[in-house]
């Protein structure tokens, strides 16, 4: 079915006709009988397209940019891994977490974009 409103709305069958800027489509139930015929659009409640990370943690980084030492504090266990990536996502350099906020030496990393993983929370880190 389609149409520029629901006052418009036409049985199609296959929509074997090109759609339009501003059309409407919507689907009745033909299993039903009668079928169900179409209703006014309802926004959805809940974005079904975007998944949800219940899993991320509370993650602080700083100083923002790094020079020497990057301070972590992080909601995991102690010696959950705290990961730093390059921006070919190449893994650089390993660390553990220590519980509260754990200092993480980056000296030896040259400047650039980084990313920090910890647990499923990825952070970008600016090294100079």
């Amino acid at each position: 079915m389609s149409g520029t409103s629901i006052a418009t709305f036409a049985t199609n069958n296959g929509l074997a006709e090109p759609l339009g800027n501003g059309d409407w489509i919507g689907c009745s139930y033909t299993d039903f009988n009668p079928a169900l015929p179409p209703s006014e659009p309802v926004p959805a409640a809940m974005p079904t397209a975007i998944a949800e990370n219940s899993t991320a943690i509370a993650l602080l980084i700083y100083p923002q940019p790094a020079t020497d030492v990057l301070h972590v504090k992080a909601d995991l266990p102690m010696w959950s891994p705290v990961r730093i990536f390059n921006t070919l996502g190449e893994l650089v350099q390993e660390d553990r977490i220590m519980g509260g906020t754990t200092a993480i030496n980056i000296g030896s990393l040259s400047s650039g974009l980084y990313i920090l993983q910890a647990g499923n929370t990825k952070r970008t880190v600016i090294i100079q």
